[in-house]
């Protein structure tokens, strides 16, 4: 907590942090496997062909839930079909599952009026969903909101709080982006995972996902007036409404941030990816060469 409130501090008295919510999609892939080659490509063109109908049958389930596509993807006899939602002030993992499983058990009926395609089994989701593990089609495409934080700190503010320079961190940033590309590291931050487990458990979210959320990219660049940092954080897993948002202590703690209810999920991704950015930048001097921990 001091760590986060001295980044969070050094932030503020260089005039605040900029945050971005850029998408919020949550994916449900489930697995249907075919008798074969031949009998799985007319099963993912059929699917490619049905989209209208596939949403019709999501909305059944839920209003809240927008199926936005439905891309088959087909490995011989295997195939896995994204359904990609956007799921309001949700998190929406429940929410997409009870949708996408309606709309299979009607891909499975229309299927019995097509001989020559024959679905030898059925999976509501192959584990290709990512749900609470980290995974690159996450890192890539987004999985749950997008949200970016940026700030520029000046030099002053670095020497007084931070008791480092602009070089510094870029320098030790640089070695440690070298590092983690060594041992094969899915993105590059400090400890958000810290910002994003403290947070998650006091605001009633998901905290098996802080996994999956705690991907983050964070990049640090010298500027003549300070120190340019930005992160982003493409698998933020967050709802304002439903699961555990509804605990009491948890409720007034969305309250007091004003993340609680309906319209305020992005909100909410944007805080702590402000605070995310700011435990990072409070950290970063003890990872710089010359430095002494602030």
């Amino acid at each position: 907590v001091a760590s986060a409130t001295r980044g969070a501090t050094a932030i503020s008295r260089s005039g605040g942090v900029t945050t971005h919510v850029l998408r919020q999609v949550m994916m449900r892939i489930p697995l249907f496997v075919l008798d074969s080659t031949a009998s799985a490509i007319k099963f993912r063109h059929w699917i490619e062909d049905h989209f209208e109908e596939l949403k019709a049958q999501t909305r059944l389930v839920s209003r809240h839930a927008q199926l936005k596509s439905v891309v088959p993807d087909q490995v011989g006899t295997r195939v896995n079909i994204t359904f990609a939602y956007e799921t309001g002030d949700a998190a929406g993992q429940n929410m997409t599952t009870s949708c996408t499983w309606k709309a299979c058990q009607w891909i499975l009926d229309q299927m019995q009026h097509f001989p020559e395609i024959l679905v030898e089994s059925f999976i509501v989701d192959g584990n290709m969903s990512g749900d609470k593990k980290v995974n690159y089609q996450a890192f890539i495409n987004g999985r749950g909101t997008r949200v970016t934080a940026e700030a520029l700190i000046t030099n002053e503010i670095l020497e007084r709080i931070l008791k480092v320079s602009a070089r510094q961190l870029e320098e030790g940033h640089l070695q440690s982006m070298s590092a983690g590309v060594n041992i094969g590291m899915i993105g590059n931050n400090c400890n958000i995972a810290n910002t994003i487990g403290a947070m998650f458990t006091a605001l009633g979210q998901d905290i098996a996902c802080v996994h999956e959320s705690s991907l983050g990219t964070l990049r640090f660049q010298a500027a003549n007036e300070g120190l340019y940092a930005t992160l982003d954080l493409p698998a933020l897993i967050v709802g304002s409404v439903g699961g555990g948002t509804n605990l009491p202590t948890q409720a007034d703690y969305l309250e007091m941030i004003d993340c609680k209810g309906v319209h305020k999920a992005g909100r909410l991704a944007e805080i702590i990816a402000g605070f995310c950015l700011s435990l990072d930048l409070s950290t970063s001097p003890n990872l710089s060469p010359s430095s002494s921990p602030p």
